[in-house]
């Protein structure tokens, strides 16, 4: 039987994003009328600060995706509700240890020379999970936030690394 599941962490109401894009459009509307108007300085000052204001929206809205596919594990990050880049894949099988943040396990099982990978949003409130993955000889510690069915599927595959408490 196929296991396919995918959870989206979406940021819902990013008070930012919205106030940049608005500034967007509002120094775009200013630098065309300062264009007309021949004042050329701040035409164009208008101009550099709706570009400025376009490409720091994107760093505010960033969500994150996991996806369960018999045992493997995807991890995308989507800039923007456009760009999707794929942070990590895995396989359960290769999960040292999975449990919250704060559990003791967890804490011993770090350490801070291995590469830490954060896909989750803070201002969600979930409960953050630490994966230690141990990669072809490479450890990775993943922060991330997964639902109930997610840690269920996971622990099906390995019920010896998953602490749901």
């Amino acid at each position: 039987m196929d296991n396919f599941y995918e959870q989206l962490l979406k940021v819902d109401n990013n008070f930012g994003y919205k106030t940049l894009n608005v500034l967007t459009y509002a120094f775009l509307v200013l630098a065309l009328l300062f264009l007309f108007a021949l004042n050329i300085p701040i035409a164009i000052a208008s101009a550099l600060l709706s570009g400025l204001s376009f490409s720091s929206k994107k760093n505010l809205m960033i969500e994150y995706e996991y996806a369960f596919t018999n045992g493997e594990v995807d991890v995308d990050k989507i800039i923007d509700m456009r760009k999707r880049m794929r942070l990590i894949t895995f396989k359960v099988k290769e999960i040292e240890i999975l449990a919250p943040k704060d559990n003791e396990e967890v804490s011993a099982a770090l350490n801070n020379g291995e590469q830490r990978l954060k896909a989750y949003i803070k201002e969600q409130g979930e409960r953050t999970y630490i994966a230690v993955i141990n990669s072809g000889g490479k450890k990775i510690n993943l922060y991330f936030q997964p639902d109930e069915k997610f840690l269920e599927l996971c622990y099906k595959y390995n019920p010896r690394a998953v602490r749901k408490n």
